[in-house]
């Protein structure tokens, strides 16, 4: 009911990526190649969804924390609250609009292990350590099947990324069987 469109989503997880980038800008002052990653490959059920961004990660307390929780938003202080997009902790929560299974692959830039959180559409969640290494940020794994496959073709991805993304000044890189490219050229 939060939402008049599932193609929200798409936006909502580009949100999430780019406070991610935010945050780590912060942490680490050093920090300059941020990068938003979409990957779009079809299946025989339907397609496979990644969003990936180098961001700050999270480690397994923050994701028990964020991610299991609808509500819950590492965006608390009015401080912190007025630096970010997105404020309300159900933004990835969004993609049960298009999909009864969530996994995200994590990893904070402060530890080396990484984390995989699976989410389902009943509210239950295995939360797993990832045994091989994992880059620092955030990797969103989604299915799409039936009439979300079909409305979710490579082209409307790239034509709502491009819409949602156009002010963002981190690059988003669409990798898809049909075409790769930047879609937003304000970075």
């Amino acid at each position: 009911n939060l939402y008049s469109s599932d193609h929200v989503f798409l936006r909502e997880l580009l949100q999430n990526a780019v406070d991610a980038i935010a945050a780590r800008k912060k942490a680490d002052t050093e920090f300059r190649e941020s990068r938003i990653t979409v990957t779009y490959r079809r299946n025989k059920s339907g397609a496979k969804l990644t969003f990936a961004d180098n961001g700050i990660g999270l480690n397994q307390e923050e994701i028990h924390t964020f991610l299991s929780v609808i509500g819950q938003s590492s965006k608390r202080s009015e401080t912190v609250r007025n630096s970010f997009i997105g404020q309300f902790g159900i933004g990835l929560l969004s993609c049960f609009l298009v999909t009864n299974e969530i996994k995200v692959i994590t990893r904070s830039i402060t530890e080396e292990k990484g984390y995989q959180w699976v989410g389902k559409s009943d509210g239950s969640y295995v939360v797993t350590e990832v045994k091989q290494k994992v880059d620092a940020g955030t990797q969103i794994h989604i299915r799409l099947t039936g009439s979300k496959a079909a409305a979710f073709s490579e082209k409307e991805i790239v034509n709502d990324l491009s819409e949602y993304g156009f002010l963002i000044t981190t690059p988003v890189y669409f990798d898809g069987e049909e075409q790769k490219k930047i879609v937003n050229s304000n970075y």
